[in-house]
């Protein structure tokens, strides 16, 4: 038989740096944080469609039924300094009508883009 001399401290603290060590992992999932170098906050469209309660775009079936859609025409380009006001939890999706990618939105704000709105 084999005796070990571990103390009760010694698996008490082995027992803590694992549990720290598994939220440290789980924490970005956790407090939502990206753990992407950079997300993409514009995204083309081709095809938009309003089905129902959600909106599809391309593959992407978005609920507007919990969460509006804001469609903004690259003309109307003074409305994104409103929708800056609206706090970024309560921001609706924003889909902006362009021919090509709009240079006017700031880049932490979220928003796709399609010349077929």
């Amino acid at each position: 038989m084999i005796e070990t001399n571990v103390t009760r401290k010694e698996i008490i603290l082995t027992i803590a740096v694992l549990v720290a060590g598994l939220l440290f992992t789980l924490s970005p999932y956790r407090i939502r944080v990206a753990v992407q170098a950079e997300q993409a906050n514009a995204i083309a469209a081709t095809e938009i469609a309003i089905v129902g309660q959600h909106l599809q775009i391309d593959n992407q079936s978005l609920d507007i039924q919990a969460k509006s859609a804001l469609f903004i025409d690259s003309s109307c380009r003074q409305l994104i300094s409103d929708v800056m006001l609206i706090p970024a939890e309560r921001r609706p999706y924003l889909i902006i009508t362009a021919d090509t990618q709009p240079d006017f939105v700031p880049p932490e704000l979220p928003y796709y883009w399609s010349p077929n709105t």
